[in-house]
C-alpha cells in the first residue's frame, strides 16, 4: 500500500482570533496550545496474554488550552485567578466644593517632578489627584508637597511633556483599576468558554472551544525593561451537570 498525501487536509495557520467569554485575548508572543488528555481503563481479563480489543473506557477526559496574555488588562489578568473583583478608576474631575482647575505656568519636561501652575489655591492640598493634558496626553498624579504661589511637587516623573497653559484638573482618583482576589466559592460568571479559530493559508478554518473554561488559580507575571511582560494562562474545560460525561472541548475543520 503506497502512502498518498492529501494536499487539502493539511493545515498551516496561526489563529486568527483567540477569545475568553467572548473577549478578545489580544497580542501572545507564543503560539496557543490545546490539550486534551485522556484517562483510560483496561481491564484485565483471565486467560488473555493482554488487553482486549473493545474493552477499553474512557474514564476522563481532560481539556486545557494554554496561552501568554501579553495585554495586560483588569479582565486579562482576572482570567488568571478565577473569582476577583475590581474597582475601576475613573479619573472624573472632582465637583462642586471640591473642584479644582488651573493650567500649567511653563513647559514641563519628561522625568520632571514639578509641575509649575498658574495657580494653587485652595481646595488643593496634599493627597490629591490631578489630571495632567488632555487627549492621548494624559497622566494622572498625586500632589505631594505644595510650592507657595508657584505649583506643586508630584508624587511621581512625569513621562510625557506638557506645554504652558495645559490644562490640570483636580479628580476623584488616578483612572486605575485596583483588582482583588478573595478565598470562597468561584462564582458561575468566571467560568468562560475559549474559543481558538485557526486559519490557515489555504483559508480553512481549525477551530477549537473548550466550555466552561477556569484557569488554574496561578498568576505569574515577568516584568522586564527588555522583553514584553506577559501572563501565562492555562483553563481547564469543566463538565456541565446536567451532562456530566460530555466532555467540554470540540473542534470543528472546514
Amino acid at each position: 500500500m503506497a502512502t498518498t498525501i492529501n494536499a487539502d487536509a493539511l493545515f498551516f495557520g496561526a489563529p486568527a482570533s483567540l477569545t475568553v467569554g467572548g473577549d478578545e485575548v489580544g497580542a501572545t508572543l507564543t503560539a496557543p496550545k490545546v490539550t486534551i488528555e485522556a484517562t483510560q481503563y483496561t481491564p484485565e481479563f483471565p486467560g488473555s496474554g493482554g488487553p482486549i480489543s473493545g474493552a477499553v473506557f474512557n474514564t476522563k477526559i481532560k481539556a486545557m488550552v494554554a496561552f501568554t496574555v501579553n495585554e495586560i488588562t483588569a479582565a486579562k489578568l482576572a482570567w488568571s485567578l478565577p473569582g476577583s473583583t475590581s474597582s475601576a478608576g475613573t479619573g472624573a474631575a472632582v465637583a462642586d466644593a471640591g473642584a479644582f482647575s488651573t493650567t500649567t505656568d511653563l513647559p514641563t519636561l519628561v522625568g520632571t517632578t514639578y509641575l509649575p501652575l498658574t495657580s494653587v489655591a485652595s481646595p488643593l492640598a496634599v493627597g490629591q489627584w490631578l489630571k495632567i493634558g488632555a487627549a492621548a496626553l494624559i497622566e494622572y498624579r498625586k500632589v505631594r508637597e505644595i510650592v507657595p504661589t508657584a505649583g506643586v511637587l508630584l508624587n511621581e516623573a512625569l513621562t510625557m511633556a506638557h506645554d504652558s497653559a495645559t490644562a490640570v484638573v483636580r479628580t476623584v482618583d488616578g483612572d486605575t483599576t485596583t483588582i482583588t482576589w478573595s478565598t470562597g466559592r468561584v462564582p458561575s460568571t468566571a467560568f468562560k468558554d475559549v474559543v481558538l479559530d485557526g486559519v490557515g493559508l489555504d483559508g480553512q478554518h481549525l477551530i477549537v472551544t473548550v466550555t466552561d473554561a477556569l484557569s488554574d488559580g496561578k498568576l505569574d507575571v515577568e516584568m522586564s525593561d527588555s522583553a514584553v511582560v506577559g501572563s501565562l494562562v492555562t483553563l481547564t474545560g469543566y463538565y456541565d451537570g446536567a451532562n456530566p460525561t460530555l466532555c467540554p472541548v470540540s473542534i470543528a475543520v472546514g
